[in-house]
């Protein structure tokens, strides 16, 4: 599924929210907004012990 990869996040959550498409899909915008969430929590911990090295 790796057009959902082009996806904004508002697309992928009108996505896994849309009834009309397969279940497999809506399955996997799930997936992909999970992930993108994860990453940028990883990213704000990261900047944050960048930020806390400098001071």
């Amino acid at each position: 599924m790796k057009f959902l990869n082009w996806k904004t996040d508002i697309e992928l959550l009108q996505i896994s929210n849309n009834d009309s498409f397969d279940y497999d899909i809506r399955i996997h915008a799930t997936k992909e907004l999970i992930a993108r969430e994860k990453i940028k929590k990883l990213i704000m911990v990261l900047v944050d012990r960048k930020h806390a090295e400098v001071w």
